[in-house]
């Protein structure tokens, strides 16, 4: 198996991880190393749709997550 196909197995496990995940927080990270290891796998497979797709998904759940943060930080006070 090839070095990229090593990443996008990675990324397709850390995928189906968040699906099961119960914590939201939990849920956020794993998404956000799926789609880091989709954007790697997308670069060196030349596969551009998923690029696309990953590059966008990133920040939503970067900023999702930062989202999180500040509402657990409001419900403490």
């Amino acid at each position: 198996m090839t070095a990229p196909q090593w990443i996008g197995w990675a990324a397709a496990v850390l995928t189906f991880v968040t699906f099961v995940s119960s914590g939201m927080r939990r849920l956020r990270v794993l998404a956000l190393a799926a789609n880091g290891a989709f954007v790697a796998y997308a670069l060196l497979a030349g596969l551009w749709p998923v690029l696309a797709l990953h590059l966008a998904l990133l920040p939503i759940n970067l900023w999702r997550l930062l989202q999180l943060g500040h509402v657990l930080e409001r419900k403490r006070t």
